[in-house]
């Protein structure tokens, strides 16, 4: 076995050497809001891809787009000045929303380059359901394992997280809906002053 020496004047320091931000916001007045959200989203008609999702009728653009922007518009003034990127205007942002119930899942993917992902929890259970999870984009170096995280949310929050980072909504084994709004925001890749 060996045996490290360690001297008396040493100083032995761990780096992190690349860390992955993400961020959650929890909404307030959040049953307020969740009312007049859950209102808006009851005409949608979904189609099922693994999920019940309005995505691929709305060309990832819902038509709720603005009655959302208007109920959350003073949220996301508070929060994304905060998270140190430059954004395109809401024109250019995407908006859809998904429900899962009984084995429904979304398998891994991503949304991306050069946008800022963000999962609005509308309807989540925490003894019935669980966050998105998340896979790291690099094996552990000394195994060569994929580490996955599943984040530890609550229902009205939403966390903003890079559009690149593989992510998946697992299958929930309950009958009892999990829905969420999902939402991309292109972010300039520069600021020119």
């Amino acid at each position: 076995m060996a045996t490290l020496e360690v001297k008396q004047n040493m100083t032995l320091s761990k780096i992190t050497l690349f860390e992955i931000s993400s961020f959650r916001y929890s909404v307030p007045n959040w049953e307020e809001k969740k009312a007049k959200l859950v209102k808006m989203l009851d005409s949608v008609e979904y189609e099922w891809h693994m999920c019940s999702t309005d995505f691929y009728t709305s060309d990832g653009r819902a038509p709720y787009f603005d009655e959302w922007y208007s109920i959350m518009k003073n949220d996301l003034d508070n929060v994304l000045p905060h998270l140190g990127l430059h954004y395109h205007p809401k024109e250019f942002w995407h908006l859809w929303s998904q429900e899962y119930k009984g084995n429904e899942f979304h398998g891994p993917h991503n949304h991306g380059n050069a946008v800022l992902s963000a999962v609005l929890y509308l309807d989540l259970d925490p003894m019935e359901h669980g966050g998105t999870t998340f896979y790291a984009p690099f094996v552990e170096p000394l195994i060569g394992t994929v580490a996955d995280v599943t984040a530890q949310v609550n229902e009205g929050d939403i966390l903003f997280f890079p559009g690149t980072l593989l992510h998946e909504a697992r299958a929930t084994l309950s009958e009892k809906k999990r829905k969420i709004i999902s939402f991309n925001i292109p972010i300039k890749l520069f600021n020119p002053c």
